[in-house]
């Protein structure tokens, strides 16, 4: 499908890590890997000397979107991602790997924590996400209110098919988590309540992450700010990502 893609950019100097985006937009046709905020990081990172890989996956209305196809779509593009490194000779890159997910991309990359992966992160940075997949259909998230029962298939928790495969499409049901991770959340989100990531992050730290997990609270911030490259809120979820990397870089 022209949808399972990805676009690797590079660096003009030799990168020294990899950052791999995912966008959000609730899994509708009319987000895509070029029209969200979130691309306005390509840039940014560029700049810093960082490889930077643009995610596309297929949508709610594409043939085999939906869970679990979308979400096999970042796996298979993952897998194909190494395979052009290694052509590309960059591998060195793959000791510093770092996920950025927004909204149900945010929701997406805390997902790839728990699958088995061609390329593994070093640090997961989840953006605003939709981490509680059951509370996200109770909340009737989305300006229409159907977003995650659309992409589940229709299906909703309240049957025993339904709650089996929202709690394996559910972050907060895949704990405990085993990768840095940097949690982001604007205190003036409209589109995902702020409180379903304190909620997740809360899950993190009782499961045992507390020395994994690192919560960013940005006042004023909505939901599209957090990921936009000129915003003084990306400059601070930024400025958390430094401290983790190098912390890790001393390890």
């Amino acid at each position: 499908h022209p949808h399972q893609c990805l676009k690797l950019f590079l660096p003009s100097s030799t990168p020294q890590a990899l950052f791999v985006l995912v966008h959000g937009g609730y899994w509708k046709q009319k987000w895509d890997v070029d029209n969200t905020p979130l691309p306005s990081l390509r840039p940014f990172l560029l700049d810093k000397g960082f490889a930077v890989a643009d995610v596309e996956y297929r949508r709610r209305e594409d043939e085999g979107g939906r869970w679990p196809g979308t979400n096999q779509d970042i796996v298979s593009a993952l897998g194909r991602l190494k395979e052009v490194i290694d052509q590309e000779g960059i591998g060195e890159v793959l000791s510093d790997v770092t996920f950025i997910g927004h909204s149900v991309g945010g929701q997406m990359v805390l997902w790839l924590d728990s699958q088995d992966l061609a390329i593994k992160p070093t640090t997961i940075v989840s953006v605003a996400p939709v981490a509680d997949m059951i509370e996200g259909y109770r909340q009737k998230l989305s300006d229409e209110g159907d977003a995650v029962e659309i992409f589940m298939n229709g299906l909703t928790p309240d049957t025993e098919e339904g709650l089996r495969e929202y709690k394996k499409a559910s972050p907060a049901h895949l704990l405990p988590f085993s990768t840095p991770l940097i949690l982001a959340i604007g205190s003036e989100d409209m589109a995902v309540p702020p409180q379903m990531g304190l909620d997740y992050y809360q899950k993190v730290v009782e499961s045992g992450g507390s020395q994994l997990a690192t919560l960013v609270q940005v006042e004023g911030a909505d939901h599209y700010t957090l990921v936009t490259a000129s915003e003084q809120a990306w400059l601070q979820i930024y400025s958390a990502l430094e401290v983790v990397r190098a912390k890790l870089r001393t390890k």
